[in-house]
Parts: structure tokens; sequence; C-alpha cells
């Protein structure tokens, strides 16, 4: 039905019908008419507004700032891991290793150094699904993964 039919079928009852009965004849026949015609697109224009809510609510917690860059180069590790002790026997007989201030992090049975990990790798572009330890983040915000790149980077250090 038309917005034109619609209101001629208004028109009709309310010239025919006495005021009291409109409403029960022919109101409710026009008013079925319009909800019918309502019905699919207000569904989804409610529809929509409550996945477009969900989006933006859920995509707000996930988009926090980053931590400020360290002050300390920030060394992940993982406990057993024989990449991560292999940087380690090299950074504790290195010759520069009271000139600079590393910050050992375990992350394999601490959440929180994890998630800063992870943060930290994101930060550089890393894909976390190929994320590993021993992982370095410098005070510069850059990132070295392996313990053969973590060990040529201190080496290379001008102290």
């Amino acid at each position: 039905m038309t917005y034109k039919q619609s209101l001629a079928l208004l028109a009709h009852c309310q010239g025919s019908i006495p005021p009291r009965q409109q409403l029960r004849s022919c109101g409710r026949g026009f008013l079925k008419t319009i909800m019918k015609k309502l019905f699919l697109p207000i569904t989804i224009i409610i529809t929509l507004v409550i996945i477009i809510g969900g989006v933006f609510l859920f995509s707000k917690e996930n988009k926090s700032e980053p931590p400020p860059l360290p002050s300390t180069y920030e060394f992940y590790w993982g406990e057993g891991c024989p990449h991560c002790q292999k940087v380690e026997e090299f950074l504790s007989s290195w010759g520069g290793r009271d000139k600079v201030q590393i910050d050992r992090k375990e992350i394999w049975n601490n959440r929180q150094n994890a998630s800063l990990m992870r943060t930290r790798a994101t930060s550089c572009g890393l894909s976390v699904a190929n994320l590993g330890v021993p992982f370095l983040f410098t005070p510069e915000g850059k990132c070295l993964g392996g313990d053969e790149p973590i060990i040529e980077f201190f080496k290379g250090l001008s102290l």
C-alpha cells in the first residue's frame, strides 16, 4: 500500500463512520497496514544500532595508549629457555654490563611481563603469533628477537 492509498483509506474511514467507531474499525486496519510496512525497516535499524554500538564498545577497550618508552633495555626471557640462557651467559661476561641498565623480565610465569612484551612487539609492527624469547626492547623503541641478534646488538653498542 502506498502513502496515497493509506491517506485515501484514512479519509474514507473518517467520512463514513462515527468518530468513536473510527478507531475500532478503520484505525486498527490503518495501523496494522502501517506497522506491517515499517516492521522490517525498524527491526533492521535497531539491529544495526546494537551491532555498531557493540563494535565501538569493544574496540574502545583494546585501543589503550601504549606505555612510554623505557629508560632501560628490557630483556624478555623464559625460564628454562636455552637461547635465553645463551644471552644471559654473554651478558654476564660482557665488558659493558656495568655501563648499561638491563631490566630482565621473565614472561612464562608472569602474565604482566608477557602482556608488556606483546605490547612492545606490536609497537614495532611484529606479529604476536610469531613472537618468542629471547626478546629485547631498547630505550629507542627497537625490537630484537633471538639470541644471536641480541648478542650482536650489545657487541655493537658504543659505550
